[in-house]
Parts: C-alpha cells; sequence; structure tokens
C-alpha cells in the first residue's frame, strides 16, 4: 500500500478530515484555506493520514462484543481510545531518528571517560531521553497548546502525594510534570496491563507510582485537546476554542 496514497487521494480524505475537525471552523472553506496553507506535500499526507486513522480509531471506532454490553466494555475502550491517541502524539512529535543509548554515548565530543559514578550515568541517560525519549516528544506537543487549553489542563487534574507524615499534599504541578503523568497512565497499561479509568463523567480518584490523581475532565475533552494541539501541529488556528 502505498504511504502516499493519502494526498494521491486527497478529496476524498480530506471529508474525512473534515468529519473530525468541522466543530473548530465556521465553514469548511475557512478549514480548508487554512489546510491548503500547508506548505509541504508529505506533510499533508501526513495530516491525512492521521486526521482518518484518529476518526476510525478514537472518534468513530468503539471496543464491542457479541457477548457483552457496551457499559462493561467502557474502560477496555477508554483505554484503547487513549493509548491511540499518544500513539498519534508520537507520530506527530517524531523528531530525530532513534540511536540506541550506547551508541549515543560513545558520539559525545565532550564526555569524558570514564563515567565516575551511577549520578554521572544519570544524568547523560537524562539528556539522551531529552532527545530521543518518547516521552519528550508528547511532552513538546503539549507544551505548544493554547493557553487555554493547558490552564484546562492544569484544572482538570489534582496530583496528591504523602509528605512523610501519612498526609496527602497537592503537588505543584508544571505542564512537564502533569504531561509526565500522563504518559504514565498509558505506560501503566502498555507495560502492566492496567486499564485506564481516569476519565470519567464525575471525579475520579486513581493511584499512580504512589501518587493520587483526582481528576475532573472526561474522555470527550482528552479528545478535544487532542484535536486542536493536532491542528496547531500544523500551524491551523481553529476559529472556535472548544474546550
Amino acid at each position: 500500500m502505498s504511504s502516499t496514497r493519502f494526498i494521491e487521494n486527497e478529496d476524498e480524505y480530506l471529508k474525512y478530515a473534515w468529519n473530525v475537525f468541522e466543530r473548530y471552523f465556521n465553514s469548511e472553506e475557512s478549514f480548508l484555506k487554512q489546510y491548503h496553507n500547508i506548505p509541504d506535500q508529505q506533510e499533508r499526507n501526513d495530516f491525512l493520514k492521521i486526521a482518518c486513522y484518529y476518526l476510525f480509531f478514537v472518534r468513530e471506532g468503539t471496543v464491542t462484543s457479541p457477548n457483552y454490553q457496551a457499559e462493561d466494555l467502557k474502560l477496555v475502550d477508554q483505554t484503547y481510545k487513549y493509548v491511540a491517541i499518544i500513539s498519534f502524539i508520537e507520530s506527530l512529535c517524531g523528531g530525530k531518528n532513534y540511536v540506541e543509548f550506547y551508541q549515543w554515548l560513545m558520539g559525545q565530543k565532550n564526555l569524558v571517560f570514564p563515567i565516575n559514578d551511577h549520578h554521572d550515568l544519570t544524568t547523560q541517560y537524562e539528556v539522551y531521553i531529552a532527545d530521543y525519549g518518547s516521552k519528550s516528544r508528547v511532552v513538546q506537543f503539549f507544551r505548544s497548546l493554547d493557553r487555554k487549553v493547558i490552564q484546562h489542563l492544569h484544572n482538570s487534574f489534582i496530583i496528591l502525594e504523602d509528605n512523610g507524615t501519612g498526609e496527602l499534599d497537592e503537588v505543584d504541578k508544571t505542564l512537564d510534570y502533569l504531561v509526565n503523568f500522563l504518559y504514565q497512565i498509558r505506560s501503566d497499561f502498555v507495560h502492566k496491563g492496567e486499564l485506564i479509568t481516569e476519565f470519567g463523567s464525575d471525579i475520579v480518584w486513581s493511584e499512580r507510582k504512589k501518587k493520587q490523581l483526582v481528576s475532573t475532565m472526561d474522555f470527550e475533552s482528552i479528545m478535544r485537546v487532542f484535536e486542536m494541539g493536532f491542528l496547531n501541529h500544523f500551524g491551523i488556528t481553529p476559529d472556535l476554542i472548544q474546550i
């Protein structure tokens, strides 16, 4: 299957993209005008590809089973969609080609060997992760969001941790801290098989990495955060902020 099949069938796939982003624009003309300002054909192909996959996997895709009611599968469906959204973000912010840590370490011209201890090694690994870690791509995506969207994220989550006396204190969270926490939610499913429970219609309490998370954000809001970040990534400004 051609990797450029989306741009080769642009008119057809633009209909799918409009289905996703219609609620952010006063007219289809306004949307198309900005879409056609994307200068690079490969970028337009990527726009159409991810917009279509997002439509099928998240906006309209639903986990079903002949043996269970939709309500019984709600958390499975939410987990499936959340992991898909994080994967799309990683794809958008792909950055540099992957290099293993050892190869990267040996290529550092200013690094003096031998590395003295675990602390120095950890410092180098953190620099490496900042460049090549998939989590850094997600942080990059969230940093680029509209200020109103970022504020909504801050207002929707409270993170609590033990202050050492058995009582819980609220963490003074930066955006990066919050995004790392959101990424941890994805990783706990990918690596531990833990379903994602944080996004409900009411206040939800959960525990991640020995910290308590209080969430008032529903999954529809998570979808809107991604959709507006997606448009921003391609230099498209919505007529309407939907959050």
